[in-house]
Parts: C-alpha cells; sequence; structure tokens
C-alpha cells in the first residue's frame, strides 16, 4: 500500500480530511515490531491545521491516530529531536502505540482514531458436508 491508498482508505472509511500535507505514513519496520515516523519540527510549528494523521499499516490493517499539532508542539520534550535533520522522530510499538524512542515514552494509543482490518474481495467457500463410507 502507499500513502495515497492510505489517505483514500482513511478518509472514506473515517470521515476525516487528511492529505499529503497533514498525513504521514508508515509500515511496519522490518526488522523489530514498530512503525518509524519523522516530522518536520516546522510543520509542527508552522501548520495551520488543528490535526496531523499517522496512517499506520500492518497487512491487512490501517491504523490512524490524530495528533492534535498543539499536543506536539507542547510535547516537543517528550519524543526524540535529531536536530541534523530538524525533525521529531517517532518510533510507535504495534501493540503498545508507545512511542519507544524519546525521552518519556509517551503512550500515543490515546489518538487512536479507528481500526479497520482491510480483507480482500470474500471468496466462495462451498459447503464441504459430504461423508464417506
Amino acid at each position: 500500500m502507499k500513502k495515497s491508498e492510505a489517505i483514500k482508505i482513511a478518509n472514506s472509511l473515517y470521515g476525516i480530511d487528511c492529505d499529503q500535507t497533514n498525513s504521514h505514513f508508515s509500515k511496519v519496520n522490518a526488522t523489530k515490531p514498530v512503525w518509524w515516523i519523522e516530522v518536520s519540527l516546522k510543520k509542527i510549528q508552522q501548520l495551520k491545521v488543528p490535526f496531523l494523521y499517522f496512517l499506520l499499516q500492518k497487512n491487512p490493517t490501517v491504523r490512524v491516530l490524530k495528533i492534535p499539532i498543539l499536543f506536539l508542539s507542547d510535547s516537543i520534550n517528550n519524543f526524540r529531536i535529531r536536530n541534523d535533520k530538524h525533525v521529531m522522530c517517532f518510533e510507535i510499538n504495534i501493540s503498545t502505540y508507545q512511542d519507544v524512542i524519546g525521552p518519556n515514552k509517551i503512550d500515543l494509543k490515546r489518538f487512536l482514531l479507528a481500526e479497520q482490518n482491510f480483507h480482500p474481495a470474500p471468496t466462495l467457500v462451498l459447503n464441504s458436508d459430504k461423508t464417506t463410507s
């Protein structure tokens, strides 16, 4: 899944208004069970929207965190900041939604907007009530 697909799914299923500017997308890290996201400090300080949406994919599931910009700007010291890249870093545990790299290990589960499983189109299952003698 690409970010553009995740945005379409989130907007249509949950009635939110996320786009390329106010959302960040992550798949589960290949080496450990976390979602990794970096958000520009400039975006947090200058974005004129009330929320950032974290679109978190774990096949076949998409989870959405709706995080207030004010919370991020007020909590900047609670998260890992990479000054070389001017970003706030999130490494979110896929089970607990806890940021595992920030100095205060903030629980982000309170911002969980929706959890929905996406499955491929259903397949026809034939009744196999056959008796053998």
